[in-house]
């Protein structure tokens, strides 16, 4: 993961950081019970998990409706790289 940030600009914190900030006050940012405690590290939804589907489960959350807001948050992290990505790599 460190060597895609790395073509892209970002650190490791400022992802982190990115992740942290695009889930506050989405239902991403729950997720007590998971490995992380918030569902901006979740896997998504083709991967089984029955500690994310569990909080999808309680906050009334659909895998349909939690991959469109995983989606945004990546264009949402992607939109603040620093470089072009090249195909060159």
């Amino acid at each position: 993961m460190h060597a895609a940030l790395k073509k892209i600009g970002m650190t490791a914190k400022e992802f982190a950081e990115l992740k942290l900030d695009f889930v506050k006050g989405t239902p991403l940012q729950y997720g007590e019970g998971t490995c992380f405690g918030t569902m901006a590290w979740c896997c998504k939804a083709t991967k089984p998990c029955f500690l994310r589907d569990n909080v999808l489960d309680a906050i009334g959350l659909s895998i349909v409706e939690y991959t469109l807001l995983k989606k945004r948050m990546a264009e949402y992290i992607l939109s603040h790289r620093k470089k072009l990505v090249s195909n060159d790599a």
